[in-house]
């Protein structure tokens, strides 16, 4: 899971330069999917070895939303900023 961390932190940094924010969601949506699959078929672990549990993965899927929430609203506003259009760069 730590992958579809980095992949967030990396489509960020793709989306303040290209500006296609539908990156962010659709990887978050997919690491959301992933982590449930491990735990309700493939009886997946925390990182402690303890069984995971359903709360373990709503904790999880309310963090990385969070998360990928930031990252888009950041992305709208880096976009935003650094657009020549406006008259002002900031990056």
């Amino acid at each position: 899971m730590a992958i579809g961390g980095l992949g967030l932190i990396i489509s960020a940094i793709k989306l303040m330069m290209e500006y296609p924010q539908k990156l962010t969601v659709l990887l978050a949506a997919l690491m959301i999917a992933a982590r449930y699959t491990d735990i309700r078929f493939f009886h997946g672990e925390t990182v402690d070895c303890d069984p995971a549990t359903m709360n373990h993965f709503r904790a999880y899927a309310l963090r990385t939303a969070v998360l990928a929430s930031a990252l888009y609203a950041n992305s709208i506003v880096c976009g935003w900023t650094s657009n020549s259009e406006h008259g002002y760069r900031f990056f």
